[in-house]
């Protein structure tokens, strides 16, 4: 074995560039598969803690209905639902504002039982004091001890009315969640806040930590037979708007995830196989001096496998602050979550993959006989031609198969399973077929470049000749073009749709469903608003699948805010609403329930027809709409009044204070408004930064891309020396032959261009119709300026892989390589 390393390390010595090259190859594609796993894990990890903090992990808040008097006795209550299962803390609060009386400074206090609160979440602190049994115990923000140079252990004084405390600072919270740095936050015990509140015993909110976050829905109907009509059961954040975050990092990752280890393997497989048939006549000088295969084999993986763990190793390393980078950029405090299992799991997928490319290429090279090994022969002397034909035809079916699929779903679901193996098919299919389509694209440029004359023409002809060795350096530059035009296009299509949702409508009013009182005509009556719609809403779980049920005026709804597209069903759909029990629904809805137009639809216990299917992007393609009149007769609970609004002249913010006039009484807690636009902004931003993620990841795609082909075309052109010798020797200039590589790269830098933008646009197709399955459907968006854009960074990318072994070539010994066996 020590002969087998002695052997590996003069190799890897004698080759460095070229090893140093596979090496950054390996440790970019390791950095790149790691963090496609593993960045979607961290920041649903990271997003939901956000959420926890924020709450102090209450998912769900018990407040009184009552706004004159929000205290109440929370002991009843704490009673009856402590024993339900699924429910892991309660905690009661009360908070109101008190002032340092040093410094007069307002400070919003929470009073807990800090007990039960480190136990439901703790607080993160970055400085803690131990108090004495008898003191009383406070915890600032970061904020507040910095601008008023506290330190814990230090003495702070809270007043109400005629109430004061003494507190010690027991600890410093960083400003995060309830801590945030926008105001002065403290938190205390619950005994201490009810003394200063003077409200003995009770509390102003009961706070639920529910196991299992996605059976929230579950845990309210649970709750709400053990309390009063007179308390409120509230869930502190929208479950589906947290999904819908992941879910667009995670499809993003997955989409670039797949093709960036694509690309990983197809280039391990490439480079590897080139540097293995580059060592044919050593191979044969081995094989003459009796050394056996099995010794030749054990040589070169022990050779090979060095480079791999080494780059392994390396990579691996360097993830951890590259996605620690990556998710400071998603979010604020991001950290780093590590699955060791799935770390390990990975590397071993590569370290396998490598072993299995190494012992693919050496058991071809070794059934060659001594004396070919000895010439040096090329790859088309030992290519199996029955092979050639099996992978041709196994293209073409796999093509047809694909494009089948594609155009079927035009006509009928088939699925998402079906989709994705369709856009598998496509890409493998493209692998294979390469060859043939670059013969179909050698013909119609020699037919272009036949017309000019001269030098353009031979440059051409002498590309032809060396056909069969470009292959898979169009091949790796049409993926990573590919994966470039599928990320643009992705994200103008999920922009386009997000800004689409409320096209025709400026603000967004939600009332709570508990609201008894009819602001339609209210509403109508502010002077800066052009058109309005209440619609009534509620959530329902119909086939499995948990919707929005939208009760509205089609009419009204069609004319000035629908930007639904009709699917299916006639124009006037939206104006049937009112006609006996008719439904609308969305083609996501359709897709994943199987329910289709004229079908029929049981919503609390009443059957309704499916008049129309529509295309809609709102709540991730999940809304269903009914008449206004029906809703109020068939649905039992409502969530809440939605209400859209379109203003004259730009008024917003005149609007808003008129809206909030009619509220500012009875109903003041219990509605929200939205500006969309500033709302679309916020949803931009978040694709913005999901795709600069994957803008990043393909960037180390096109490095590993351009790191991998220098080296396969330093092979590549390093396999013609003799060829440019030889032209050298009968008087033709090194500019000249500079000239001819130089053509080379540009051509294949076109074709690469051409067929990544026509495996982009393919994909992007299938990729929308994936989408459709789970956030509505988006409108394909065709940029010919992106297309131009790409066709000339693939002649960049190529012309960049052919710098390094143009330079070698110009340098070349022509007697010594004349002279040259090899």
């Amino acid at each position: 074995m020590r002969l087998f390393f002695k052997v590996a390390f003069n190799s890897i010595r004698k080759n460095k560039i070229r090893y140093m090259l596979l090496t950054c190859t390996l440790i970019l594609s390791t950095i790149i598969m790691l963090s496609t796993s593993i960045i979607k894990d961290s920041a649903i990890k990271i997003r939901e803690d956000q959420l926890r903090k924020t709450t102090l992990n209450s998912q769900l808040v018990i407040t009184t209905a009552d706004e004159k008097d929000p205290f109440f006795n929370p002991k009843d209550i704490i009673n009856s639902i402590k024993d339900i299962d699924g429910i892991s803390h309660i905690v009661p609060r009360i908070g109101g504002m008190a002032k340092d009386a040093k410094t007069l400074k307002d400070i919003n206090i929470i009073g807990v039982d800090l007990n039960k609160q480190k136990a439901a979440f703790p607080i993160e602190l970055i400085d803690k004091y131990k108090v004495k049994d008898k003191e009383n115990e406070i915890i600032i923000n970061e904020k507040y001890a910095k601008e008023n140079s506290l330190k814990v252990g230090a003495k702070i004084k809270l007043l109400i009315g005629t109430k004061n405390k003494e507190f010690i600072i027991s600890g410093i919270s960083k400003n995060t969640g309830v801590f945030d740095p926008s105001m002065n936050t403290a938190m205390i015990s619950i005994d201490n806040a009810q003394y200063l509140l003077d409200q003995k015993d009770n509390a102003y909110s009961i706070g639920i930590t529910i196991k299992n976050l996605d059976d929230i829905n579950n845990m309210i109907e649970k709750i709400k037979p053990k309390v009063s009509s007179k308390f409120i059961i509230q869930q502190r954040y929208d479950m589906d708007y947290f999904k819908s975050y992941v879910g667009t990092i995670d499809m993003a990752l997955k989409i670039i995830g797949v093709l960036s280890i694509f690309i990983t393997l197809f280039l391990t497989y490439s480079t590897f196989s080139l540097i293995i048939y580059e060592r044919l006549h050593q191979i044969g000088i081995l094989r003459s001096l009796g050394i056996s295969k099995k010794d030749i084999k054990v040589s070169v993986i022990v050779e090979n496998l060095l480079i791999v763990l080494t780059s392994i190793v390396i990579g691996s390393i360097l993830t951890i602050p590259f996605v620690r980078i990556i998710l400071n950029y998603i979010v604020q405090d991001g950290y780093f979550t590590l699955d060791l299992r799935k770390f390990l799991f990975i590397d071993l997928i590569i370290v396998i993959f490598s072993v299995l490319v190494i012992l693919v290429s050496l058991r071809k090279i070794l059934n060659m006989s001594v004396i070919n090994l000895l010439k040096g022969i090329g790859k088309k002397y030992y290519t199996n031609k029955i092979g050639k034909i099996f992978k041709f035809s196994f293209g073409v079916v796999l093509l047809i198969v694909s494009i089948v699929i594609l155009i079927s779903e035009y006509k009928r679901e088939n699925g998402t399973l079906a989709l994705i193996l369709g856009a598998l098919f496509f890409i493998i299919s493209f692998v294979f077929l390469a060859k043939l389509l670059l013969i179909m694209f050698n013909w119609i440029y020699q037919k272009i470049f036949s017309i000019f004359k001269g030098s353009v023409s031979i440059l051409f002809k002498e590309l032809v000749m060396q056909f069969s060795n470009i292959v898979d350096i169009v091949i790796i530059t049409s993926i990573i073009i590919c994966s470039i035009y599928v990320s643009v296009t992705l994200k103008n299509m999920i922009n386009n749709g997000v800004m689409n949702v409320y096209g025709n409508a400026d603000l967004m009013l939600s009332i709570d469903g508990t609201v008894e009182e009819d602001f339609t005509n209210k509403i109508k009556n502010i002077k800066y608003i052009k058109n309005s719609l209440l619609q009534s809403r509620t959530t329902e779980v119909i086939k499995d699948t948990k919707v929005d049920i939208a009760g509205i005026d089609g009419a009204q709804y069609k004319k000035d805010f629908s930007t639904e597209i009709i699917k299916k069903g006639e124009n006037n759909i939206f104006d049937k609403l009112d006609d006996g029990k008719n439904i609308i629904i969305t083609t996501t809805f359709s897709k994943n329930t199987g329910i289709n137009l004229n079908d029929s639809l049981k919503i609390n216990e009443v059957n309704y027809k499916v008049i129309g299917v529509v295309s809609s992007f709102e709540n991730m393609g999940k809304v269903l709409f009914v008449s206004k009149d029906n809703f109020n007769k068939d649905i039992k609970v409502k969530d809440k009044e939605l209400c859209l609004i379109k203003v004259n002249n730009k008024q917003i913010k005149s609007t808003i204070n008129e809206i909030e006039k009619l509220f500012k009484d009875k109903n003041e807690n219990k509605y929200s408004i939205q500006e969309l636009t500033v709302l679309n902004e916020e949803n931009n931003n978040n694709n913005k930064k999901t795709f600069t993620i994957v803008n990043v990841l393909i960037c180390i795609s096109t490095i590993i891309c351009i790191i991998s082909m220098s080296n396969n075309v330093t092979i590549n052109l390093l396999s013609r020396k003799k060829v440019y010798a030889t032209k050298g020797a009968l008087g033709i200039s090194k500019g000249y032959l500079s000239k001819c590589i130089l053509f080379e790269a540009i051509v294949l830098g076109s074709y690469s261009g051409i067929f990544g933008l026509g495996l982009g646009v393919t994909l992007s197709n299938y990729i929308n119709k994936i989408l459709s399955y789970y956030i509505g459907d988006m409108v394909f968006i065709k940029d010919y300026k992106i297309m131009v854009i790409l066709v000339l960074i693939s002649i960049g990318i190529t012309v960049i892989s052919y710098i390094y072994p143009m330079r070698k070539i110009y340098r070349i010994n022509i007697i010594d390589e004349i002279k040259s066996d090899e």
